[in-house]
């Protein structure tokens, strides 16, 4: 026959207490790699309590604070949310919290609030969002409770971990990954300003310190824009590498004849200039009839791709090229000398840069970014790699 036994009400709030008292010794925050475990902070409120009265709440979660950061900081994602979880045991609640769920969410706030001032430099800045949980996900242990259980190490210890208040946190917004280039193809810009950008916005995390641009073969100016819209181009194009030898005759006279043709385009604005003339068509006159049929050869081609644009003296050059079966001979030169000087002379400069070219970006300068290119020349194909 089993033995019934009957306890007093002071008797069941130290029962009670005696739960409270094992649960307080929960296990420290940890931060291991892709996974960050927090505190029970439920078990270090007082009895029956659901404020912070002794600041042990407080004093726990500002010590998290160190692995957590860690942790947002170790993954690729732009900004988390830490979901409030809270549940009750089975344990009978003080009077005034009869429904079940509702000490466990008493509690929950208070938590809450401290986070929320804990982190208001996360919050601030969109990093992080605080969730309170709504009553009915306050979760209630299975453990059923009768007076006698306090004798029963093994319920003590399921009472201990069903009686919680922690946090979940979840990533979102997926950034760049460091050394992980992200290839983008686009069109060949439209004049006058010839842009082209990439309308998907990328996002930064705390690893990134900067990103390399790579333009391959066909020098492109780089765009990036910044979270509050605000532009970046360096005063030169870039590339990874040269061309095949044509290439290199025609994309330094390509960039020269349209900074001519459109001086006030954003393509060009504050770029460096370099002397294609001197170096990309003069050499061409001395060097035989087949050098002149290579030079006139690209300069029809170029001149009349943008034929509707031409400038008078650009037009005369263009029909005397025409004309002279396409070979710029020493008569067509001559007669066109001063406007192929004009033009040409002024190219912008090309740099080519075997490992990219670096760019400072950062996530305290920014949260995400936009990336382009002016790319006059050809349809863009580029890559960002970000660097850690």
């Amino acid at each position: 026959m089993k033995k019934v036994v009957k306890i007093t009400e002071a008797q069941l709030s130290k029962i009670v207490e005696k739960v409270l008292k094992e649960q307080a010794q929960a296990q420290p925050s940890a931060y291991k790699e892709s996974q960050f475990t927090p505190k029970n902070y439920g078990s270090l409120f007082d009895l029956g309590k659901y404020e912070d009265t002794n600041g042990k709440i407080r004093q726990a979660i500002e010590s998290d604070k160190e692995a957590l950061i860690k942790f947002m900081n170790s993954q690729d994602f732009a900004n988390f949310t830490a979901k409030i979880i809270a549940g009750e045991s089975q344990v009978t609640n003080p009077a005034e919290f009869k429904q079940k769920g509702s000490l466990a969410l008493a509690r929950a706030k208070t938590v809450a609030s401290i986070l929320d001032d804990v982190y208001s430099d996360l919050i601030n800045s969109g990093r992080l969002k605080i969730v309170m949980p709504a009553l009915g996900e306050v979760q209630i242990g299975k453990t059923p409770y009768k007076p006698g259980d306090q004798n029963d190490p093994a319920k003590l210890e399921k009472y201990k971990q069903e009686q919680f208040v922690s946090m979940r946190l979840t990533g979102f917004g997926k950034t760049l990954k460091c050394n992980e280039p992200f290839p983008v193809k686009g069109k060949k810009g439209e004049a006058p300003n010839f842009e082209f950008v990439y309308n998907e916005e990328l996002n930064l995390n705390p690893k990134i310190k900067g990103i390399n641009y790579q333009a391959y073969t066909i020098p492109d100016r780089p765009i990036l824009i910044n979270a509050n819209g605000e532009r970046t181009s360096p005063p030169y194009f870039v590339r990874e590498k040269e061309g095949e030898g044509y290439q290199e005759q025609t994309f330094p006279l390509e960039l020269a004849l349209k900074f001519h043709l459109y001086p006030s385009s954003e393509a060009f604005k504050g770029v460096e200039i370099v002397d294609a003339y001197a170096s990309k068509i003069r050499p061409y006159i001395s060097g035989g009839v087949s050098a002149q049929q290579q030079a006139g050869a690209v300069l029809v081609k170029l001149l009349g791709s943008v034929q509707s644009d031409l400038t008078p003296e650009l037009q005369k050059l263009y029909g005397d090229l025409v004309k002279a079966s396409n070979i710029l001979s020493v008569q067509v030169f001559n007669a066109n000398a001063a406007v192929l000087k004009d033009v040409f002379s002024k190219s912008p400069k090309i740099v080519t840069n075997p490992n990219g070219s670096p760019f400072n970006v950062n996530m305290q300068q920014t949260p995400s970014i936009k990336v382009g290119s002016y790319a006059p020349l050809d349809n863009t194909v580029f890559a960002i790699t970000p660097f850690c």
